[in-house]
């Protein structure tokens, strides 16, 4: 939602504030919302106004930041913030990216050797464990992704979009600040399937008419 003019932009940017520290209140997944419309105007609305599509936003990234503090703060009293298993504070920061590989792996090729059962370890700690093959995956994975992330954005913003959509969507479950209760589980990926449906759309949309029945369904 956008303010008719300037005038609206203050008390339309306070309820949607609100609202958004609300429903973070409720859950802090709810990060992901400022996160969302920020790849949506970088994505489809980059020449449209700028500086005050950034301007809309602001009052999104204020509430995440403040709600974001008070979530990270009772994790650090429930002591649920930082790596676990004696690892220290930069260990998730390097798990990362493998994790992110597997939430990829699972979102657009859910058959390639990829098991549903959560990893329940602590996060951090099995950084030294992790196979060279698996790290050496999981940096293929990311460097495709890269590199179509990189095309799709000078070729196609709607499909960069959905692309961005399922990174970011994973950001609450970055096990970084805080940490979540599993090192990997497929429920955390779910938001991110709406990017997923995006880039099946505009894939299927590109091949031409033939596949608008199959858009339809």
């Amino acid at each position: 939602m956008r303010p008719e003019s300037a005038a609206h932009r203050l008390p339309l940017g306070v309820t949607m504030a609100l609202a958004l520290a609300a429903a973070l209140l409720s859950k802090g997944s709810a990060l992901v919302v400022p996160l969302l419309l920020t790849a949506y105007v970088v994505s489809l609305r980059w020449r449209d106004r700028r500086a005050s599509w950034f301007l809309d936003l602001l009052p999104y990234y204020l509430a995440a930041v403040v709600l974001g503090t008070v979530h990270y703060a009772i994790a650090l009293d429930e002591g649920t913030a930082l790596s676990a298993g004696g690892a220290g504070p930069g260990s998730p920061l390097l798990t990362a990216p493998y994790v992110l590989a597997r939430y990829l792996r699972l979102a657009f090729l859910p058959l390639w050797g990829q098991s549903l059962v959560p990893d329940v370890r602590p996060f951090g700690a099995p950084f030294a464990a992790v196979s060279g093959v698996d790290l050496a995956a999981a940096g293929a994975v990311l460097l495709l992704f890269g590199l179509l992330s990189w095309l799709a954005w000078r070729s196609d913003r709607r499909l960069f979009f959905g692309l961005a959509v399922v990174v970011f969507a994973l950001a609450p479950y970055n096990n970084v600040l805080p940490r979540t209760t599993a090192l990997f589980a497929e429920r955390y990926l779910y938001i991110s399937l709406l990017g997923v449906g995006v880039v099946l759309a505009r894939l299927l949309a590109r091949a031409g008419p033939a596949t608008r029945p199959v858009l339809v369904a």
